[in-house]
């Protein structure tokens, strides 16, 4: 089993209220795979992130589907904000999503290992990414902790 951070960017994708929407009503969302296709599969852990100004861990979910050429679903629609960046078939999976929560970077940057990978620390233009060993059980321990907002 691998773990992927997969990025939104709000200027494209409404990030949050997608995962709440879809977490609500219990149902799976479908993400873009641009990197790694033959190494996404069902049953891999993800965690969100939302890029831009806001920047932070999102929610966490579990990959239903390898990789396949999927269309958005019209109810999914609801949060593209660039058509042209979703239209058609494309390399998509399915993911179920567990929990939602916002975690901004700089907290997170306060850890360590987090620090120090560059798509956390930094930024980084992509869709997917495999999350190293140190990062993920920081990542978990994070998401275990409760919330304060």
């Amino acid at each position: 089993m691998n773990s992927w951070l997969f990025q939104g960017n709000p200027k494209f994708y409404l990030v949050r209220p997608a995962l709440h929407h879809f977490s609500s009503i219990s149902r799976p969302t479908t993400w873009l795979v641009n990197k790694h296709e033959k190494h996404i599969h069902s049953g891999d852990e993800v965690f969100f992130w939302e890029a831009g100004s806001e920047a932070g861990l999102v929610g966490r979910g579990t990959i239903q589907t390898d990789p396949a050429k999927l269309q958005l679903e019209s109810e999914e629609l609801t949060f593209v904000k660039t058509k042209e960046k979703f239209d058609g078939f494309r390399s998509r999976v399915r993911i179920t999503i567990h929990s939602e929560f916002y975690y901004p970077r700089r907290e997170l940057l306060r850890q360590p290992s987090l620090s120090k990978w560059y798509v956390i620390a930094h930024g980084q233009t992509g869709t997917n990414f495999r999350i190293p060993a140190d990062v993920l059980l920081e990542l978990r321990k994070v998401v275990q902790e409760p919330v304060n907002r």
